[in-house]
């Protein structure tokens, strides 16, 4: 089936374009890793790592949002490798709306990118993105970050879902939306 990836990376995009791993953490490399982080990154993720993972992987900066948004998605993917370890890694997926509108709803969130046609998978889980956001009386809590995730990893959804789907990598684009 047809879903929409929102692309926001430097690189100028063409049809027919593959999105892979970055790679899985050499020292040396773009990660900022000692030697014994990149054992464990490679011993959970040997194929590798999407963006995203990449991203999630290397220190936050020093912004509390920057913080806290590592937090969670370490929360979430604590809860997946010990709770659903057959899921596919938010650190090793890239990420595609069901519907265009929820696309350009990503993409005004974000404030840029461009909307790709991509070809999932017709059973592909539809995920809700709105339990990553972690708001337990304006603080973050990580008991809530926990509550969400097991939501999250269990295909339940919000009063408001946003609905993502997890694509694995490689995948390539298809057609230039936007």
């Amino acid at each position: 089936m047809l879903a929409y990836h929102v692309f926001r990376d430097d690189v100028k995009a063409h049809p027919g374009m593959s999105v892979n791993y970055l790679g899985n953490g050499e020292p040396g490399g773009p990660f900022l890793m000692t030697m014994e982080q990149y054992r464990l990154v490679n011993q959970y993720y040997p194929q590798g790592v999407s963006r995203h993972g990449f991203r999630y992987l290397n220190p936050a900066d020093k912004t509390l949002d920057s913080f806290t948004s590592h937090a969670i998605e370490t929360v979430f993917e604590l809860v997946r490798l010990t709770e659903f370890p057959d899921r596919l890694s938010r650190f090793q997926s890239a990420f595609a709306c069901p519907t265009l509108e929820s696309a350009q709803q990503w993409v005004r969130r974000f404030g840029q990118g461009e909307i790709w046609s991509v070809e999932v998978d017709d059973h592909a889980p539809q995920l809700d993105a709105s339990f990553l956001r972690i708001d337990d009386n304006g603080a973050y809590s990580h008991v809530r970050a926990i509550c969400n995730a097991r939501s999250y990893w269990n295909g339940c959804y919000s009063e408001n879902p946003e609905l993502e789907i997890l694509v694995p990598l490689p995948f390539s684009f298809v057609n230039k939306i936007t």
